[in-house]
Order: structure tokens, then C-alpha cells, then sequence
């Protein structure tokens, strides 16, 4: 009787397990890397001193054109210089 019950959960597992991988793949979203690149190199306080709630939401906005690239004020010249050069590069890219 055990055995039956686990051997029937064990499969239940894997089954959904597989669609799960499934779906993560298909449903995928992808993300603009330079988002990614700018909120590295942003200093993570998310202290709202830019506008926006958090440093993800100013690198998404920077990358939409909607802010500029001088707005992290806590990061200063420093970020504001590596931010204008990770839009400039994906421009030469583009």
C-alpha cells in the first residue's frame, strides 16, 4: 500500500515538475540587458532620491528614455559616467 502511494506521488512530482520546465520556457520573458548592466553598476539603496522607487525601476526607465542618466543622485558622476557609457555602447550596437 505504501509503496503504490509513493511510487504514485513520485510520478505526480515529475510529471508537474516537467511541466513547469516546460512552461518556465515557453512563457520565458526576456529582459533587456542593459537594465541589467545598469542596475549593477547602480548603488542599491533604492532611496527614491531619482523619482522612482527602486534602482530596477530607474534602470528601466533610463533604458526607455524616460529618465536620464544623470538622475542617481547618491551615485553622483561616477554612475551617472558608467550608465551614459552602457546606453552609448548599445547604441553603436543597434
Amino acid at each position: 500500500m505504501s509503496i503504490s502511494a509513493v511510487i504514485s506521488l513520485g510520478s505526480l512530482g515529475f510529471l508537474f515538475g516537467c511541466i513547469l520546465a516546460y512552461a518556465g520556457q515557453k512563457f520565458e520573458v526576456e529582459v533587456d540587458p542593459r537594465i541589467e548592466k545598469i542596475k549593477a553598476c547602480l548603488i542599491g539603496a533604492n532611496c527614491g532620491a531619482c523619482g522612482y522607487g527602486s534602482c530596477a525601476q530607474f534602470a528601466e526607465a533610463v533604458v526607455a528614455g524616460e529618465a536620464p542618466s544623470t538622475g542617481c543622485r547618491p551615485g553622483r558622476a561616477k554612475v551617472a559616467e558608467k550608465i551614459a557609457e552602457i546606453m552609448a555602447a548599445q547604441k553603436e550596437e543597434g
